[in-house]
């Protein structure tokens, strides 16, 4: 079982790039679906709402498509990707507590640190050592 495990090991970053990076293009696609009412939503200027759609669009499609580029390109989309979750975390979620049901932190805190692993990690998670 060990072998096998050892085997997929090097592939177990799709499982992380995936799941965030479609997270951030789901989202950051409905942004751009209605800009004006993002912005009034979360009481922003029109300009920082389209800057947040696009960190939280490109960032996801960075995380995803860095696997097949450059290392670089990994990086940012974590990057992009952790500005808006820290923004989401001071802005929005800290006064409510850690539940998430209760408009908590827990989910933004996992999003931000699966994306500090890309930022950190870059391409280099899915090689063997």
């Amino acid at each position: 079982m060990k072998n096998v495990l050892d085997k997929l090991a090097p592939n177990a970053h799709w499982l992380l790039r995936l799941a965030l990076g479609a997270v951030f293009i789901y989202h950051g696609a409905q942004k751009f679906s209605n800009l004006a009412g993002t912005a009034d939503m979360l009481h922003m200027p029109f300009i920082v709402a389209t800057l947040v759609a696009c960190a939280e669009f490109f960032g996801g499609v960075f995380v995803i498509g860095g696997a097949f580029t450059k290392d670089i390109v990994t990086r940012l989309g974590g990057l992009f990707i952790s500005i808006v979750m820290l923004g989401a975390f001071f802005l929005v979620h800290i006064n409510n507590g850690f539940e998430v049901g209760k408009g908590g932190f827990e989910f933004v805190m996992t999003l931000f640190a699966i994306a500090m692993y890309f930022v950190l990690k870059g391409n280099s998670v899915g090689k063997s050592h």
